[in-house]
């Protein structure tokens, strides 16, 4: 991908598949903004909303079971997440993944060994410098289409 990026530019990059609507979705969009309403308030059991949480709520609610693990759901999920953004609630989440975090985030918090590294909106945060000196590998940094993709520059060693 890196070399077609290369010898083709960025217009190398979008999605060559044929379109795929996906599953349907697992909620009805009743359902949805039914959940979207109760994840304004705290949970049954007060605290704060977890991935555990919003399952049960929904398999007792619904009588569904809601896997986060798959990538459709869990972009279902954040879909959500960013509704309840607009509509004025703050929604805080941990990501590990830097490329879904500058997809989904209006700001980031970047730790490093526990500490802020740095703080703001992901196009400030996420460069390279900053990567490189929390990760201690140097980082490529794309923009295509107005997204923002992060890759790890470093050779992967395995054993032989």
């Amino acid at each position: 991908m890196l070399a077609r990026y290369h010898r083709e530019g960025p217009g190398a990059l979008p999605d060559r598949r044929h379109p795929n609507p996906g599953r349907k979705p697992k909620l009805s969009p009743e359902e949805s903004q039914a959940l979207l309403q109760v994840l304004e308030g705290p949970p049954p059991d007060g605290g704060l909303w977890t991935g555990p949480k919003l399952r049960a709520w929904v398999r007792e609610g619904f009588q569904k079971e809601l896997s986060l693990n798959p990538i459709y759901r869990f972009l279902e999920v954040l879909r959500l997440l960013r509704q309840l953004a607009k509509a004025g609630s703050s929604v805080l989440i941990v990501l590990h993944d830097l490329n879904l975090a500058a997809q989904v985030a209006d700001r980031v918090l970047l730790l490093h060994r526990g500490r802020m590294a740095a703080l703001g909106r992901p196009h400030e945060v996420l460069s390279p410098s900053i990567l490189e000196m929390v990760y201690d590998i140097p980082f490529m940094r794309l923009e295509v289409e107005d997204r923002l993709l992060l890759v790890p520059v470093a050779e992967v060693c395995c054993p032989s």
